[in-house]
């Protein structure tokens, strides 16, 4: 064979369902010829670090959601963990907004009161941006989640089936 030849079955390899899924590519009319792929760990995820306790009340708050829809794995410690610590720092910087108020009022050089947006609206605002793209991330908001869908229970094989009896 020479340099410039292919070998065979050396093309491009299939994306996984489930990636195909989160992609939103995922067509049904092609799915019945694959063979079923092995479904990821179903490990209930665990906090990695939580020095907040707001943030680790919120990362059991998604756990459990996220379990319920079926979608739980281990795997998703890291961002459930990050996207608690978002949900807490959002929840300070409310609180925070709400006491100091939207707008701030500085007195100019020249003694003029001045109108200015509080600065700690705009790092909510950003932190709100980040928050929605992990909640669609996840499956939480309502046009991710038919995009993420449920994962459906690996079936056990018949000598599984066997050996229970």
């Amino acid at each position: 064979m020479s340099s410039t030849q292919k070998k065979r079955g050396s093309g491009k390899k299939p994306l996984p369902e489930s990636l195909k899924k989160l992609k939103g590519t995922l067509r049904e009319s092609r799915r019945k010829n694959n063979a079923p792929e092995p479904l990821p760990d179903v490990a209930t995820a665990q906090p990695i670090i939580m020095c907040q306790e707001k943030a680790a009340e919120s990362f059991t708050l998604f756990q459990k959601i996220i379990a319920e829809m079926g979608n739980d794995s281990a795997t998703f410690a890291h961002g459930m963990s990050l996207m608690a610590l978002l949900w807490a720092d959002m929840e300070q910087l409310q609180a925070e907004v709400a006491a100091e108020g939207w707008t701030l009022e500085t007195e100019t050089a020249r003694g003029s009161v001045e109108v200015k947006t509080n600065p700690k609206v705009k790092l909510l605002r950003d932190i709100q941006k980040e928050l929605r793209m992990w909640f669609a991330e996840f499956g939480l908001t309502p046009s991710s989640i038919q995009r993420v869908g449920q994962q459906k229970q690996q079936e056990k094989n018949i000598f599984e089936k066997f050996l229970e009896h």
